[in-house]
C-alpha cells in the first residue's frame, strides 16, 4: 500500500522576510516604497497608472434595444410547421421546441407567407404581408373609430377628373378676378369725369350772385322815389 503522496499535490510555504539568502528578504516581496508596499492595495481592473485607460479611450459603439426581437423559425427546416391546421404557440410547441422565455414568433423562409391565414396568435408574424389574426385586429380598431378604409394604390381616373376640377376653378377664379379689375376701372374713370366738369359750373355760379344783389338796391330806390312823388 502506497502512502506517499501524488507528485506536485503539495508545495513549500512562501517564507518572506527571512534574510537575502532566500530571494525574499529586505522588502519582501513587495517591491520598493510606496502605495503597492503597503497592504491593503488593489490595483482596480484596467488600471494604467493615473492615464486614460483603453476603455474609456476608445469610442462607444451600437446599443441595447428595449424592443424585444422576434424568435425566428425557418419554415423550410421545420416542415411540421406547414402541415398545422391552425398555427399558435402550443401548436408550434408540438412541433419545434423553443424556449419559455419567448414571447414573439417570426416565422421565415419560402413559404411563410402562405401561412398568413392559418395564423390565430397577435405575437406570431411571418416574413412577409400581415397575419389574419394582425389584420382582423386592425380592421376592428379602424370600424371603431369609423375611419374609411383607403385603397393603397389611388385611381389615375380620380387623380384627373380633380386635375380637371381644379384647373376649371381656377379659370373661373381668373375671369372674376378680371371683371372686377374692369369694374373699378369704370367707377374711376367716372369719377374722373365728374371732377373736371365740376369745377366749371361753379365759377359761373359765383359771378352771376353779385348781379343780382345789385339788383336789389336798384328796384329799393326806384319805389322810394314813387312814394315820394
Amino acid at each position: 500500500m502506497n502512502l506517499q503522496k501524488a507528485a506536485n499535490s503539495t508545495h513549500k510555504t512562501k517564507r518572506i522576510g527571512r534574510g537575502q539568502g532566500s530571494g525574499m528578504g529586505k522588502t519582501a516581496t513587495k517591491g520598493g516604497k510606496g502605495q503597492t508596499a503597503r497592504k491593503g492595495y488593489n490595483e482596480k481592473r484596467g488600471f494604467e497608472g493615473g492615464q486614460q485607460p483603453l476603455q474609456r479611450r476608445l469610442p462607444k459603439v451600437g446599443f441595447t434595444s428595449k424592443f424585444e426581437k422576434a424568435y425566428a423559425i425557418n419554415v423550410e427546416k421545420v416542415k411540421g410547421i406547414l402541415e398545422l391546421a391552425e398555427i399558435s404557440f402550443e401548436s408550434i410547441k408540438s412541433v419545434h421546441k423553443f424556449p419559455k422565455s419567448v414571447k414573439q414568433i417570426k416565422l421565415i423562409g419560402a413559404g411563410a407567407k402562405e401561412l398568413a391565414s392559418k395564423i390565430k396568435d397577435k405575437n406570431i408574424s411571418t416574413s412577409k404581408g400581415e397575419n389574419s389574426a394582425k389584420k382582423a385586429t386592425n380592421s376592428a380598431k379602424s370600424a371603431k373609430l369609423g375611419a374609411p378604409k383607403l385603397d393603397k394604390k389611388p385611381n389615375t381616373a380620380s387623380k384627373s377628373e380633380n386635375s380637371g376640377a381644379k384647373a376649371e376653378s381656377a379659370k373661373a377664379e381668373k375671369s372674376v378676378k378680371t371683371e372686377k379689375a374692369q369694374s373699378v376701372k369704370t367707377e374711376k374713370s367716372a369719377k374722373a369725369e365728374k371732377g373736371t366738369k365740376a369745377p366749371a359750373q361753379k365759377p359761373a355760379a359765383k359771378k352771376a350772385a353779385p348781379a343780382t344783389k345789385a339788383a336789389k338796391p336798384a328796384s329799393t330806390k326806384a319805389k322810394k322815389e314813387s312814394d315820394s312823388k
